[in-house]
């Protein structure tokens, strides 16, 4: 009976994670990062509605404010434990520089307790407008980051809940 006389070939110094995989599933590696990371991605981001109004200074849009028909991607770290978001387009100059025309922001519709330096979207004349703000007895004012810009003033007792929610990001058309 012959035996085999061939020295086997030495194994691959494992020094990675990689190299592991590289050896127990050859070249099913590419197949398996093309499945893997695809599905991480789609895990990582969530829907918020995109509303049909817009944020403007001007707000003469009468369309119903929450008609949804798209939708905005954010991603969970982003979005935190926050579950009642919506997504809206700016339209106007009065946060410029700030936010400008085309720029999307992300409002939670459950964080409406007001604080100094946090911007918030208000449903005002019709529409949404972007504003910082600031209450004073039964009135809300609304400032603009632009000079140029006019304070707009709500009385609480005519409209007693015109914010929306506070903005949580924007993003920006480059």
């Amino acid at each position: 009976m012959d035996h085999d006389t061939t020295i086997p070939a030495p194994l691959p110094v494992i020094e990675t994670v990689r190299d592991a995989l590289k050896f127990v599933w050859g070249n099913k590696l590419r197949m398996m990062r093309a499945l893997f990371i695809p599905a991480v991605i789609i895990f990582c981001l969530e829907a918020v509605p995109y509303i049909s109004s817009m944020i403007s200074e001007t707000s003469d849009n009468t369309q119903d404010v929450f008609n949804r028909y798209d939708f905005v991607l954010l991603h969970i770290r982003t979005a935190g434990k926050r579950s009642n978001l919506v997504a809206s387009r700016v339209d106007g100059h009065s946060m410029a520089p700030m936010l400008h025309p085309g720029d999307i922001v992300v409002i939670d519709r459950d964080d409406k307790i007001i604080v100094r330096n946090k911007m918030f979207a208000i449903y005002h004349e019709g529409g949404l407008t972007a504003k910082f703000l600031e209450k004073k007895t039964h009135l809300l004012i609304l400032r603009p980051v632009n000079p140029n810009a006019e304070i707009q003033i709500i009385d609480l007792n005519e409209n007693p809940q015109p914010i929306v929610g506070k903005i949580i990001g924007a993003w920006k058309d480059l």
